[in-house]
């Protein structure tokens, strides 16, 4: 669990976020293992990596999940970092593409700077690894800026009971 916490001016207090407007999770299993939304604010946005299409998603998701997004009236995005990350070469690591979609969805800085910003830190990381390193990593956060999909929340889904 990562907690992080922008603003115009240097963020030096300690403390971790107990309400947040974006959450994300990077590993499907997790929907049937912890409480993801725990600290959503009400209008936030919750982006999931999931190899399934929305319509398998909905249908394995616990009501507890759909319940919280719908009373929060969250927005819902997911994306399959995992099959991009393959087809880039990437293997497993999906970590640049959600980073790109984070900022793509929450606009907490420009689009073009938060692009420039992940391109300098790949140069800098990767850089000594080759050109090729390089480009995968870019092409990572192109498909992280582009790649996901809405998921519309069904406000019925608010009544939703848990299996018992």
């Amino acid at each position: 669990m990562s907690h992080l916490r922008f603003g115009p001016q240097p963020i030096k207090a300690p403390y971790l976020i107990h309400y947040a407007d974006f959450i994300s999770c990077s590993n499907l299993s997790y929907i049937n293992k912890y409480d993801l939304l725990y600290g959503l604010r009400e209008g936030g946005t919750f982006l999931l990596n999931s190899t399934l299409p929305p319509n398998q998603l909905i249908e394995k998701m616990p009501a507890s999940l759909k319940r919280k997004l719908a009373k929060k009236q969250a927005k819902f995005y997911i994306i399959d970092a995992v099959d991009i990350a393959k087809d880039i070469g990437l293997g497993n690591r999906t970590n640049m593409i959600m980073q790109a979609a984070f900022f793509k969805l929450t606009g907490v800085i420009p689009e073009d700077l938060a692009i420039q910003k992940l391109y300098e830190s790949i140069e800098h990381a990767y850089g000594r690894k080759g050109e090729k390193i390089v480009n995968m990593n870019k092409e990572a956060v192109k498909a992280g800026m582009s790649r996901f999909i809405e998921v519309a929340v069904d406000p019925a889904w608010a009544e939703l009971t848990d299996a018992p």
